[in-house]
């Protein structure tokens, strides 16, 4: 999954607006000819996003309000001035490539899904994305997305259930099992014994300290 919480304090500034306007353009113009075929270019669409986020180009074009011309808040506000895309389906399309996608070895360019994921419908691949690689694992090609997320909450479940667990409170002496039976006024007496005690060791240590201080004093004075 990308991380764009990582470029949310990046900027760049005194740059050529004029070149990098015309980089921008040019990015802008291969995702719309990239949404007319949506349907089927899904993929693509998400490839060439990526290559756009990661060339800063959008900053020619970042709005005034926004801190950091070439953070992900800024990025996303062009998508939607531009290419009338929200952060949540730029996001989307950004990270089923990352997910799911291949690169060629030799280029390091997006070749397409990788063999696993072909068979996979795209709906399906979107729902697959918070899960960790192991939650992934028993979802086949076949699955449709309303079983895919049928899965997701039968996993979300026995989550509930062990958070429900451990907010069950615990009774009076299970964290304390050595004084499990003691009634309220021998634990009271009990609590006042410890308190002298730790008065006790607190003035004896006081002492200590004490003459610890008066040996260095005459180590120095020798």
């Amino acid at each position: 999954m990308i991380d764009f919480s990582r470029e949310n304090s990046h900027g760049s500034y005194g740059f050529n607006r004029k070149k990098v306007e015309k980089e921008l353009d040019g990015y802008l113009d291969q995702i719309r000819e990239d949404l007319r075929r949506y349907s089927s270019n899904r993929f693509w669409i998400g490839v060439h996003l990526i290559e756009l986020y990661r060339s800063y180009a959008y900053k020619a074009k970042a709005p005034h309000f926004v801190r950091f011309n070439c953070s992900a808040e800024s990025f996303f506000c062009v998508c939607q001035s531009e290419l009338d895309l929200e952060k949540t389906q730029v996001s989307r399309l950004m990270n089923v490539v990352d997910e799911f996608g291949e690169k060629d070895l030799k280029s390091g360019e997006w070749i397409g899904f990788r063999e696993e994921y072909k068979a996979f419908s795209y709906a399906v691949l979107t729902e697959m994305l918070p899960l960790t690689a192991e939650e992934r694992k028993p979802i086949e090609a076949d699955w449709t997305r309303e079983r895919v997320r049928a899965y997701k909450k039968s996993l979300v479940a026995p989550a509930q259930q062990e958070e429900q667990d451990e907010a069950i409170p615990k009774k009076p002496g299970e964290d304390f099992p050595q004084y499990k039976g003691w009634k309220r006024h021998d634990l009271c007496k009990r609590l006042v014994t410890l308190e002298d005690e730790n008065k006790k060791l607190k003035e004896q240590l006081a002492k200590y300290v004490e003459l610890e201080d008066d040996l260095l004093s005459e180590k120095d004075a020798s």
